[in-house]
C-alpha cells in the first residue's frame, strides 16, 4: 500500500474507488488561509516568494549578502490532501513516478489544480481559480472519472503512462506562464503528446497537424473547427520554425492571438478526457468558446 500527501487543492475532497482513497487533511482550512494571505490581491495569483542569499552558519548567525534578491525558483505549498494506493507499491519513488503520479496530476487536472507531492516543490505563479471549464461536479461523479480513468490508464504501456502523467502535469502547469506565446508553445507540447497516446492507445493517425487534429475529433467525437485548427497550426508553425508570434515578435499582442492558449487549454482538456474513454456533452462541447460546461459521467 502506498500513503502519500499532496496539494494544493483549496476544496475539500474525500474520494473512495476501488483502487484507492484520496482524503482531506486536517490543517486543509490553514492551507486556504495562508494561500488566501499570500496571493497577489487583484490578479489572483500566488507568486514565487522573494528570497536572498545568506553566507554564514548557523542560520540564525548567518549575514544576507546585498543585492541578492529575487523571486525564488522553486517553493513548496502547503499539503492539503492524502492520496491512498491499495495496492501499488509501498517504495516512494516508484510510485511518485508512477500510478501516484497519475492521481495527483490527473486529479488536478479534472479538478482544474495544480498538484504536487507534498515535499516536491513548485515554480512560477500558481492561479487562484480552477482553470477547467466545466462548473464544479459533486464528488461522487469526481471519484466514479477517477476510477474510470486510473482503470484505463493502468491497461497501457509504460511509456505511454509516463508521456500521459507528463502531458498532464504540462498542461496544469501551463496557466503559470505569464506570456500567451509560451503558454501556446507548452499547450502545443501537450496536443502533440496526446495525439501520440491517441495514436498507440486508439490507432488514431493522420499526416500533418492539421489533419491530426482532426483525426482526433472525428474520432472521439468532439466539436471539429478546421478555420480555427488551421490557425492554430500556423501559429505553431511560425513560432516553432521562425520565431514568430502572430507575425510579429514574441511578448507583442498580435490580433488573434490572445486567446489562443485558452482554446487550445479547453481543447486539450477535452482531448485527455476523450483518450480515458470518457464521452459526453462536456467533450463533445464546443471549446472555442468562453463559456463553462456541465460535466456528466454517461
Amino acid at each position: 500500500m502506498y500513503v502519500d500527501q499532496f496539494g494544493f487543492i483549496p476544496t475539500r475532497l474525500d474520494l473512495l474507488w476501488t483502487h484507492g482513497q484520496i482524503r482531506t487533511l486536517e490543517h486543509i482550512e490553514e492551507a486556504i488561509e495562508w494561500f488566501q494571505k499570500h496571493k497577489h490581491q487583484r490578479e489572483h495569483y500566488l507568486y514565487p516568494p522573494i528570497v536572498h542569499t545568506r553566507v554564514g552558519w548557523p542560520h540564525e548567525s548567518s549575514e544576507k549578502v546585498e543585492g541578492t534578491d529575487r523571486q525564488a525558483h522553486l517553493y513548496g505549498l502547503p499539503s492539503t490532501h492524502e492520496v491512498v494506493l491499495f495496492h501499488a507499491s509501498k517504495d516512494r519513488e516508484l510510485s511518485r513516478n508512477g500510478p501516484g503520479a497519475f492521481v495527483i496530476h490527473f486529479l488536478g487536472f479534472f479538478v482544474g489544480r495544480r498538484c504536487q507531492f507534498h515535499d516536491w516543490w513548485f515554480d512560477g505563479r500558481i492561479p487562484e481559480r480552477a482553470q477547467n471549464d466545466y462548473v464544479t461536479v459533486p464528488q461522487s461523479t469526481v471519484s466514479v472519472v477517477l476510477e474510470q480513468g486510473f482503470d484505463t490508464w493502468l491497461g497501457w504501456a509504460a511509456r505511454d503512462q509516463t508521456v500521459f502523467i507528463n502531458a498532464l502535469y504540462l498542461h496544469n502547469r501551463a496557466p503559470s506562464y505569464e506570456w500567451d506565446w509560451e503558454r501556446f508553445m507548452v499547450e502545443y507540447q501537450v496536443l502533440d503528446a496526446l495525439y501520440r497516446i491517441a495514436h498507440r492507445t486508439h490507432g488514431v493517425h493522420a499526416q500533418g497537424h492539421a489533419a491530426r487534429i482532426a483525426a482526433m475529433c472525428d474520432f472521439f467525437g468532439l466539436y471539429r473547427d478546421d478555420p480555427l485548427t488551421s490557425d492554430i497550426v500556423k501559429l505553431r508553425n511560425d513560432l516553432l520554425h521562425e520565431a514568430l508570434w502572430g507575425g510579429q515578435q514574441p511578448g507583442t499582442a498580435p490580433e488573434g492571438t490572445l486567446h489562443m492558449p485558452i482554446w487550445l487549454h479547453r481543447l486539450n482538456q477535452r482531448i485527455a478526457l476523450a483518450i480515458l474513454g470518457f464521452a459526453n456533452d462536456y467533450t463533445s462541447s464546443n471549446w472555442h468558446s468562453l463559456g463553462a460546461y456541465a460535466f456528466r459521467v454517461t
